[in-house]
């Protein structure tokens, strides 16, 4: 039973979702509680044969056999009965593994993302917020993280903004489950070369701690 239930729930895996039927039965859970259980069957059931027989001594030999099967065969029906078989069906749905990135859009992201050189001008050098953009869109970050994951991309400042994008997972799994995002409403994300933000940052205030819960709860379950 034990080797079939793992068949299933390898096939159900491997399928990103199915169904999963299987008998549960009340036995004893200990080794101690088996053998005394079985013990106990095992004598009741000698001492039936034994009354049984002495009693239906002058009976015809076939009818002797016949009722004594009747008789076995109620006591095994009342053994099924007594361990309580239940069949139990169990539904296996796969949900993608989740990651959500934060940019920043709060004026402080304008500033130079290094340490300008005396006589350098501030303008000329690239500001935190490029820097952050080619970080995520520019480099294989996000094709590493869908290898295994649902990416969802927020921005912030004084509140939370998105999900604007939502890149789907590349697991085997998320793939053969054909699964769609989380959120419905919102678009998958287009090519990274067209991904651009609203606007330029323009917050007045960076609210990390607040906005980081704000998304993980609006992410949910599943994520990694």
């Amino acid at each position: 039973m034990i080797a079939s239930f793992l068949s299933h729930t390898m096939l159900a895996a491997e399928s990103g979702s199915g169904s999963l039927k299987n008998w549960d039965w009340d036995f004893p859970q200990t080794p101690l509680g088996v053998i005394a259980v079985t013990v106990l069957a095992l004598l009741y059931l000698v001492y039936v044969v034994w009354l049984y027989l002495k009693d239906t001594q002058t009976m015809n030999v076939f009818w002797r056999g016949w009722l004594l099967c009747l008789r076995i065969a109620v006591l095994a029906g009342l053994l099924v009965i007594a361990f309580n078989p239940q069949l139990k069906t169990q539904q296996l749905v796969y949900h993608p593994s989740k990651v959500g990135i934060l940019i920043d859009t709060s004026l402080s992201m304008r500033f130079p993302s290094e340490d300008t050189p005396p006589g350098t001008a501030g303008s000329q050098a690239e500001s935190r917020f490029e820097a952050a953009r080619k970080i995520v869109f520019e480099s294989e970050l996000l094709k590493e993280l869908q290898k295994n994951h649902e990416v969802s991309i927020f921005t912030f400042d004084s509140q939370l903004s998105g999900p604007h994008y939502i890149y789907p997972s590349q697991d085997r799994l998320a793939l053969r489950s054909g699964r769609s995002p989380a959120d419905s409403e919102t678009e998958l994300a287009k090519p990274e070369t067209d991904w651009q933000l609203e606007a330029d940052p323009s917050g007045t205030e960076t609210r990390l701690a607040d906005n980081l819960n704000a998304m993980l709860a609006k992410l949910g379950a599943h994520l990694s």
